[in-house]
């Protein structure tokens, strides 16, 4: 926290959950509109931060911003990959019956600059239904462009 001229100057809430978690020894992970505007998903900024935790569900005020850590069921927290973590929580934030062209676009850029290929099948199987059968076509299209 620093004091300037315009008031008090918060550190980024990513920095402060990153700490937390460090502290606390748990795994934390953006949800609901953190994770949409994480990966571009959506443009707004969210004043409350969701983050899922595993461990201990709390709120933390700064200024007239909120981080709203949930505890979650281990589950969530046994992707491997970066961004199926993340994706996953962004798009059932989104709902199966709120994707648009436009989300699925910007998912399938997200999964061609970060193909995780590695993980990639023990990753997807732990999405629910809906994601694995949208992340999988998209993969398969993708993988089909590149062997045009």
């Amino acid at each position: 926290m620093l004091n300037s001229k315009f008031g008090i100057v918060y550190p980024p809430v990513g920095e402060i959950v990153k700490a937390i978690a460090k502290r606390d020894r748990a795994k934390i992970l953006p949800t609901g509109n953190t994770a949409m505007n994480q990966l571009g998903l959506s443009t707004q900024v969210p004043m409350n931060s969701e983050y899922i935790t595993s461990g201990s569900a709390r709120e933390i005020k700064l200024g007239n911003r909120t981080i709203r850590l949930k505890r979650s069921v281990p589950k969530n927290f046994e992707y491997k990959g970066e961004l199926m973590l993340i994706l996953v929580q962004a798009m059932k934030a989104i709902g199966k019956d709120n994707l648009t062209d436009e989300h699925v676009g910007i998912i399938r850029k997200l999964l061609k600059e970060h193909p995780e290929d590695d993980i990639w099948q023990k990753d997807v199987k732990l999405a629910p239904a809906w994601i694995r059968k949208i992340v999988t076509t998209l993969k398969k299209e993708i993988a089909n462009e590149q062997m045009d």
